[in-house]
């Protein structure tokens, strides 16, 4: 969605994910969510990990309906509940990207869950996991940071982790490391000169944002907690 309702236009480089890139909108949209019909469940799975992403960073309200309706829309049971979260998707974006279209402030918050995702699409060379795979973890990593800073409450947090536990992606290579992620952070786009635009959560459907942070012992700690289990 980034390269239609955003106007992201990226590639990616060795050294990192979407390095390379410009902003370039589209004359205009057209959604199909029949053309989900054709894909592989590993796909739709995929995808859904973005949709989460909405309601943790901007509705609260819409985490709820995706958590009580996670099966029904991952196997496409219900077509207008499943236009209906389309949609709700696009507007939350379309908002965003029409108050911050070149990433300046707003617009960050749309990362949430990409810093770590996008290291381990980096560490894996981009052939292991789908995106929406590796930000699941990402969003698993960014919710319990949030919880271990006390931003976000034990039962919001296990909440959101019960929900992404749910989603099918691939364990973590066991010959993944801190030091791996940490490096492939370092030059992650969401750096600047003031250090990386990390987007951590303060509730479910609000977040916050930090800059500058060191996050090796925050990566280190969730692997050993959470993501060699």
């Amino acid at each position: 969605m980034d390269s239609s309702v955003g106007g992201k236009v990226g590639i990616n480089h060795p050294l990192g994910k979407n390095l390379i890139g410009s902003f370039y909108q589209p004359e205009y949209v057209v959604i199909d969510p029949n053309v989900l019909q054709t894909l592989e469940k590993r796909e739709i799975w995929a995808g859904l990990g973005e949709v989460v992403k909405y309601g943790l960073i901007w509705d609260g309200t819409f985490f709820n309906l995706i958590e009580t309706g996670l099966s029904d829309i991952a196997n496409l049971k219900d077509a207008e509940q499943l236009s209906k979260t389309i949609e709700f998707c696009c507007l939350i974006k379309a908002e965003v990207v029409e108050r911050d279209e070149k990433e300046k402030s707003l617009r960050r918050i749309l990362n949430f869950g990409h810093t770590l995702g996008h290291a381990l699409e980096a560490v894996t060379e981009y052939d292991y996991f789908k995106h929406g795979e590796a930000v699941v973890y990402g969003m698993r990593w960014a919710a319990w940071v949030s919880w271990q800073k006390k931003y976000l409450t034990e039962s919001e947090y296990l909440r959101i982790e019960r929900l992404l536990i749910q989603f099918p992606v691939p364990e973590l290579p066991q010959n993944v490391t801190a030091n791996h992620l940490i490096d492939k952070i370092k030059i992650d786009k969401k750096q600047s000169v003031k250090g990386l635009h990390l987007v951590l959560l303060k509730k479910i459907g609000k977040v916050k944002m930090e800059q500058g942070e060191e996050l090796s012992h925050y990566i280190e700690g969730w692997l050993n907690y959470a993501g060699k289990k």
